[in-house]
């Protein structure tokens, strides 16, 4: 019989070899050992590139310093960078969570759910803050203060751009927290000069008025402080840009920074119409001065300054109050200078007759490179 025929096959199957639940047992145990071996050959290809990859033979606190090599400059969110490195491999995403250091910058572009991660994953590391009012778009201020409010204390650097007006502001509560043991710069400009006005009924007391051991360099615009808080003192680098102070005042965070190397005094005021300047008495011995640049203040209050001001290594000396920038000034001849003669000497002041409100970032990266 040709046993291609229906008839021949149906006689030649002898029914079903295994039952149903057989069959499906066995099913469940090459399931199982399918799941084995791929977990196997995952181990298995890691172990591979462990051994055949320079970089998964790399230590991981290596990797995670090349990692914080590449990303982005100062002022630029580090989120869409940690994100796109964390899909690459398992060992990248595992080294990247791990890493303190890659989580401490808190910035205002990267949105809630990033900076709420990152607050976490930092774990205690020092934290860079920056907030710009003008480029954030994923979070709003309030919504920025209030996560990062209870972090004042970690801060290294912080960075605030702001525009709000002082009415029931986050920004007052979180600035005036007390205690800030780890900064070491701070920056704040108030871009809105109505706002600054607000402000002025009841300037901001940085830190509760706790000192802050670490802060070497300062940075205020606009934004009315308490400049006799103790919070200002052992300062390297001090810049005062549209802000109300007496030469009092000034000299007062002079006497307490002996190490200052810059000071500059941008369009800095008594105060009120009819404020009085005062006089100042003591001397401020600054050694380490090494640039001085006053600007657009009246001659009452640069004289105040520079009377007072005793910097035998000041070479870069420049004043342009708001009679005019020539030098000698008029109204200061180098008689009067005595103790800028090194500067005078060098005709430092020929060299910048005009100069505005630099950059922030650009003027601190300067500062960092010359003094390294």
């Amino acid at each position: 019989m040709d046993p291609n025929e229906p008839v021949a096959l149906l006689e030649a199957y002898d029914g079903p070899k295994d039952s149903r639940e057989n069959l499906d047992r066995k099913l469940k145990v090459l399931q199982e050992l399918r799941k084995k071996l791929d977990t196997q050959i995952t181990q298995t290809g890691r172990e591979r590139n462990v051994t055949a990859s320079p970089v998964y033979r790399l230590p991981l606190e290596l990797l995670a310093r090349i990692f914080f090599l590449t990303l982005p400059a100062h002022e630029a969110p580090h989120g869409p960078t940690l994100q796109r490195l964390r899909p690459v491999s398992h060992r990248w995403k595992e080294t990247i969570d791990g890493a303190p250091l890659l989580w401490r910058r808190i910035h205002g572009q990267d949105g809630i759910s990033h900076l709420n991660q990152a607050l976490v994953k930092s774990a205690g590391t020092p934290m860079d803050v920056y907030w710009d009012s003008q480029d954030s778009t994923k979070v709003n201020s309030e919504q920025f203060f209030r996560t990062i409010g209870g972090t004042v204390s970690l801060w290294r650097s912080a960075t605030l751009r702001l525009a709000e007006s002082s009415r029931g502001s986050v920004v007052r509560q979180v600035l005036e927290t007390k205690g800030a043991p780890l900064i070491e710069e701070l920056s704040l400009v108030l871009r809105s000069q109505a706002a600054a006005l607000e402000w002025m009924v009841r300037p901001i007391n940085l830190f509760g008025g706790v000192p802050a051991p670490r802060l070497r360099a300062v940075w205020i615009s606009y934004l009315p402080v308490v400049l006799t808080s103790p919070v200002f003192s052992g300062l390297q680098f001090l810049h005062l840009h549209c802000v109300s102070s007496t030469p009092a005042n000034v000299l007062l965070i002079l006497h307490r920074s002996p190490e200052l190397r810059s000071l500059l005094l941008d369009h800095v005021h008594p105060g009120t119409t009819g404020s009085s300047i005062g006089m100042i008495d003591a001397s401020v011995h600054l050694p380490k001065l090494e640039k001085l640049h006053i600007y657009g203040t009246s001659i009452q209050y640069a004289r105040c300054i520079l009377e007072s001001v005793d910097a035998p290594n000041c070479d870069n000396f420049h004043l342009a109050t708001q009679l005019g920038s020539a030098f000698p000034h008029p109204a200061l001849p180098p008689s009067e200078l005595s103790q800028f003669k090194a500067a005078v000497k060098r005709e430092c002041g020929q060299y910048l007759s005009t100069l505005k409100y630099p950059d922030i970032t650009r003027w601190r990266a300067r500062e960092q490179v010359a003094s390294h």
